[in-house]
């Protein structure tokens, strides 16, 4: 196969896989007879578990991509990477339940998303196809946004099941919900009669829960962002996305994506100043104007909320317990150092310690590896994503800036939620930076994608 083929294949996988990443769910309904077979008469199936075989349909052209594209060149990332995952391996090969296939599925959809980041880590793609793919994530990420506005504004679904919007139903006590003690929605129900629920759901769009809903528009605003200082002559469109992407976050209430977006846009300015000696100024006006209008909007529920115009005792009460869910986590790591509880295994164990309240996942990334993984594991994960960042540094471009920002928002995001790493949507956008940032790029013209974007 010819190079030119090759990398036309490449651009196409590429493509579809971030095509179908806001709306992959899993499928599970034709394997429905299997898992029943399998697990039914299993007593001793623990209540954490995932009790259904599924897969993605995106993971089919994850197992496709390393025979388009796989080269022999691998970054030192790649290498901790491949320590990560056979730490991950040897901590359920000696848990106390290596014989469960749900656990093995679980490593196995992690097995998918690692090969994707080696394999992207080792070819070269130009830059004018990195962006023509990256542009069309960003028109893709549209869609979301408006399902997501529309769920917070009507305050129910849409009927998109099939392209993975989740149904929202009130009697759902697991869903993800704010309460604000007027009822109100946004500032115009200070205008119309209004009688609502105090207990409001926050925006999904076409995602499992808002939180992961929120990365994924932190990094739809970090890819707008490096497109309006890349083409300031079609800013226009790029400020109407940008003012739809911050709104869209807005009605998620996710505290992490929204900070992670700040930090990783700061990041960002510093390191094009810093570089190419200009301030983008029009871009932080814009993104001012976004995050005003925003919290002109939906600044009263945003007060109600909490945590980040103010700290209530709603926000004070999360934090307690997710304080207490990380002692949990610290607790398992001391006795479990060096291989963890086991891949999968982390809810299972601390139903065993009989916690005060319900078992829940602890909210930080890292504390989840090092528990269910071990020291060694979260070690080798760091040092992944420290040479991948380095490796992106070295060429010092705009391209790799924005890489190198979005990279750290996720950092935070770890801080505070685990769906970077346990997510299938997270993984995937997560180790889509970080294997780009290793992926070495060539410069092209550019006129291709300048007119894609004339034809918006």
């Amino acid at each position: 196969m010819s190079q030119m083929k090759k990398q036309t294949l490449i651009y196409i996988f590429l493509g579809l896989i971030l095509l179908l990443l806001p709306f992959e769910h899993k499928l599970w309904k034709a394997f429905h007879f299997f898992s029943r077979f399998l697990f039914h008469q299993v007593k001793s199936l623990p209540s954490a578990f995932d009790r259904n075989i599924f897969f993605y349909f995106s993971e089919v052209l994850l197992l496709l991509f390393p025979f388009v594209c796989m080269k022999k060149r691998f970054p030192i990332g790649s290498v901790f990477c491949l320590l990560f995952f056979g730490c991950v391996v040897l901590s359920l090969l000696f848990s106390q339940t290596p014989v469960f296939y749900p656990q093995w599925g679980m490593v196995f959809h992690l097995a998918l998303v690692i090969l994707f980041f080696l394999v992207l880590s080792s070819v070269d793609m130009s830059l004018n196809g990195l962006h023509k793919i990256l542009f069309l994530f960003l028109l893709v990420s549209i869609i979301p946004c408006l399902i997501g506005l529309s769920h917070y504004l009507l305050q129910h679904s849409l009927g998109l099941s099939f392209i993975g919007e989740p149904v929202l139903d009130p009697l759902n006590g697991k869903l993800g919900s704010i309460g604000v003690s007027s009822g109100r929605l946004w500032i115009f129900d200070l205008l119309l009669p209004h009688q609502g629920s105090s207990l409001l759901f926050r925006s999904y769009g076409t995602f499992g829960h808002p939180n992961v809903f929120g990365g994924f528009l932190f990094v739809s605003l970090m890819v707008t962002s490096y497109f309006y200082v890349t083409y300031p002559k079609k800013k226009l469109f790029f400020q109407i996305v940008l003012f739809l992407q911050t709104l869209a976050l807005f009605t998620t209430f996710s505290r992490s994506a929204l900070f992670a977006w700040l930090i990783s846009l700061s990041l960002f300015v510093i390191l094009i100043c810093w570089k190419k000696k200009t301030f983008p100024s029009s871009l932080l006006k814009t993104a001012l104007c976004a995050l005003l209008l925003s919290l002109i909007l939906f600044g009263e529920q945003w007060w109600d909320r909490g945590g980040f115009l103010n700290y209530n005792r709603i926000v004070q009460k999360t934090d307690n317990e997710r304080v207490e869910k990380q002692g949990e986590a610290i607790s398992l790591i001391a006795t479990h150092p060096w291989l963890g509880v086991g891949w999968n295994n982390y809810l299972v164990a601390v139903e065993s310690m009989q916690p005060k309240s319900p078992p829940q996942p602890t909210h930080n990334m890292y504390l989840m590896i090092a528990s269910e993984s071990g020291l060694p594991a979260l070690c080798f994960f760091l040092l992944m994503i420290g040479f991948s960042i380095y490796n992106g540094w070295k060429r010092q471009t705009s391209f790799t800036f924005f890489l190198a920002a979005t990279v750290v928002g996720f950092l935070f995001i770890g801080m505070c939620d685990f769906y970077p790493i346990f997510d299938q949507k997270g993984r995937l956008l997560f180790f889509l930076a970080l294997g780009l940032l290793n992926v070495r790029v060539f410069v092209k013209e550019k006129q291709a994608l300048k007119r894609l974007l004339h034809a918006v």
